[in-house]
């Protein structure tokens, strides 16, 4: 239990980091910490779910796969998880593996915007003019 506590907190603290530090183009994740994502992704935790999502989004350290993005940031989301609506916003404001369709990223946006994500609302403000 300990160490799953203690594996949780650095998969927060890389995520976090990363995120806010452009999370795409600066992070990379060893094949030890995809392993572990993955498993917390599986055993149903939020921000694991949301960051393999990202990293199946990127294409950087697992090959690019945009259904496999929406899955994972969908399971996030479906816990009310901010960053992954943001996310799926993104996801279909760009047309990545789906047709790009600005009112569902804005549906995406108004979701973290809810959830209290001042970035969904700003998005939202953005892209709904």
């Amino acid at each position: 239990m300990r160490k799953t506590l203690a594996q949780l907190g650095l998969l927060l603290a890389l995520f976090i980091g990363g995120f806010a530090t452009s999370h795409a183009q600066t992070h990379r994740y060893s094949p030890e910490q995809l392993e572990e994502m993955k498993q917390l992704a599986k055993d149903g935790v939020a921000v694991a779910q949301a960051s393999l999502g990202m990293v199946y989004s990127d294409g950087k350290d697992l090959p690019q796969n945009y259904e496999q993005a929406r899955y994972w940031l969908t399971l996030a989301s479906d816990q009310d998880y901010a960053l992954a609506h943001v996310q799926l916003g993104f996801i279909y404001l760009q047309g990545l593996g789906v047709d790009a369709d600005q009112a569902k990223a804005l549906e995406w946006f108004n979701k973290a915007c809810t959830a209290g994500l001042d970035g969904g609302c700003k998005l939202y403000e953005r892209y709904s003019n």
